[in-house]
């Protein structure tokens, strides 16, 4: 039995964010033409469904790896690649694009 759970795109920020998205991550990130972060917000799905109960957290993780296994997939159907970076400064992250934790 799957769960439903709602995916969408949201733009989050406008403008040329690669430096610090680099910063926070791999320097290669600085060349990259487009940068996909997935974000789960639990609070934005909840009109939906109510998933932010704890013992229900795996399922984000799932959906997050859902998501960025179709851009893969999308990015080679289109004759180009993808990557997938880790973050390692999360913080950054949160304040360039201005998110809250």
């Amino acid at each position: 039995m799957g769960l439903p759970v709602v995916s969408f795109l949201l733009q989050k920020a406008i403008g040329d964010k690669r430096n610090k998205i680099a910063e926070a991550s791999e320097t290669f990130v600085n060349d990259a033409p487009l940068s996909i972060i997935i974000i789960c917000d639990v609070k934005l799905t909840n009109q939906w469904d109510d998933l932010s109960d704890e013992s229900l957290r795996w399922i984000w993780y799932y959906e997050a790896g859902a998501a960025a296994h179709n851009i893969l997939l999308e990015a080679q159907s289109r004759g180009t690649s993808a990557n997938i970076v880790t973050i390692n400064d999360p913080n950054m992250i949160c304040s360039t694009l201005k998110l809250n934790k």
